[in-house]
């Protein structure tokens, strides 16, 4: 006579159903986890007394805090030996920060500090950080010698991206006074003032006579150096997301400045060779439209938006995606995760081993129950 144990069975089905749900929620908890990650930039930017002296600081997500606790930002410096106070940062009813930070004497804040850090401390801020580091981003030296060749001055030298606008607008002030001059011999010296800030003083159509010469090194060689370094980040640095994201922005701001510079001193030559002014100020309108484009790009499809790079950025764009590749993405640091909270892979694992224990459970008793009948 056969025997079955079919109440068994049924246990044991269900055992295994649950076992299997289980460990399918395990399974999803990690990536259901990563969507409520706190995510963010803090990114250098410029104040109307000096470039890259702003860092304004995106965060969502942020875990709360104890009641007598706050967020405080640090810029540190390369050595670790210096912070820069970014202030106590203020958590939003959304669980969003939005900080902006500025140099109260104007100083270049990618000049010195290659990390962002924000540390838990007391009500009210504290002097120095603390050691309880909630989020922090370090930007690799390789990159970092690079982003300042773009953003910082040196030895008397403009960071590239600013000078590149500098000297841009710079010359765009001469087309300006070439168009609006009266007589020819005014458009003409105008015009040539333009030609010597868009080469420099080692183009071809450089003149020593002329009365301005911008900081003689020239639109044109800003905008190769610029894509130059850009570019040299994405190489030491192949496998940045970040990088690759805004060195297009850089290089290609920096290719369209170029040609627009290139064609606005060609019309500026032509400016200088004509023999009336009516002729000669046309040739300036020229110049004084491509470097107006050149500077602040030029929204070529009229969607309303003039895109960093592609065929649109000028030497503005250029300079903000610079500063783009220079911001930092802070990831979790040593403070978090809030103490009392559970990790996401200790729970994970304790509901496996709950579903191993159940399996045991089950077959344990469908074994009793077999052996009994």
């Amino acid at each position: 006579m056969k025997c079955t144990d079919k109440g068994g069975s049924m246990y044991f089905s269900r055992v295994l159903k649950l076992t299997l749900a289980l460990s399918l929620l395990a399974l999803m908890l990690p990536v259901t986890a990563v969507m409520g990650q706190t995510t963010g930039t803090a990114t250098f930017a410029d104040s109307s007394a000096g470039k890259s002296d702003k860092l304004v600081v995106s965060m969502n997500d942020m875990p709360p805090l104890g009641a007598s606790e706050v967020y405080q930002g640090w810029l540190v410096s390369d050595d670790g030996k210096t912070n820069v106070d970014v202030g106590v940062m203020t958590v939003a009813a959304d669980s969003s920060i939005s900080h902006t930070f500025t140099s109260a004497t104007g100083t270049n804040l990618a000049a010195a500090n290659d990390t962002f850090t924000v540390t838990i401390e007391a009500t009210g801020g504290a002097t120095s950080p603390s050691k309880v580091v909630a989020f922090t981003a370090t930007i690799a030296e390789d990159a970092m010698t690079h982003l300042r060749h773009l953003l910082v001055s040196n030895a008397g030298n403009q960071g590239i991206t600013p000078g590149l606008y500098a000297q841009t607008n710079a010359a765009l002030t001469q087309a300006e006074a070439a168009v609006n001059a009266t007589s020819l011999s005014d458009i003409q010296a105008a015009a040539g003032n333009a030609i010597n800030i868009i080469e420099g003083s080692g183009g071809a159509n450089f003149d020593a006579s002329r009365t301005d010469s911008g900081d003689s090194y020239g639109v044109l060689n800003y905008a190769a150096d610029a894509k130059t370094h850009a570019k040299n980040i994405t190489t030491a640095l192949p496998k940045d997301a970040k990088f690759f994201k805004y060195e297009p922005n850089v290089s290609a701001s920096a290719d369209n400045v170029a040609t627009l510079a290139g064609s606005a001193r060609d019309n500026a030559l032509l400016a200088v060779g004509a023999t009336d002014a009516t002729s000669a100020r046309a040739y300036a309108t020229n110049v004084q439209t491509n470097l107006e484009r050149a500077l602040s790009g030029y929204d070529a499809d009229r969607d309303g938006s003039i895109a960093a790079g592609g065929s649109e950025g000028g030497a503005l764009q250029a300079h903000h995606a610079a500063q783009n590749m220079a911001s930092f993405s802070p990831a979790a640091g040593t403070g978090l995760p809030v103490a009392g909270d559970i990790g996401i892979g200790s729970f994970a694992w304790m509901v496996l081993m709950m579903g191993i224990a159940l399996v045991s459970a089950g077959s344990l008793i469908r074994m009793r129950k077999t052996v009994s009948k």
